[in-house]
C-alpha cells in the first residue's frame, strides 16, 4: 500500500483530530500540512500499517 492510498482511507480522521486541537482554521490547516508532510517523509520506514492511524 503507498502513502496516497492511506490517505485515502483515513482523510476524515486526520483533519477531523488537529480541527478538534485547533480552533484556528488557519493554524489547523499548516498544523494538517506539516504533519503530512512529515508522514509522508517517514512512511518508507513504517513497518506495519496499522498504525498509520496512531
Amino acid at each position: 500500500m503507498d502513502f496516497e492510498e492511506l490517505l485515502r482511507q483515513n482523510p476524515a480522521n486526520i483533519e477531523r483530530f488537529v480541527r478538534f486541537r485547533l480552533p484556528s482554521r488557519a493554524d489547523a490547516e499548516d498544523v494538517l500540512q506539516e504533519s503530512l508532510l512529515a508522514a509522508f517523509r517517514q512512511f518508507p520506514s513504517l513497518k506495519n500499517e496499522a498504525n498509520f492511524k496512531a
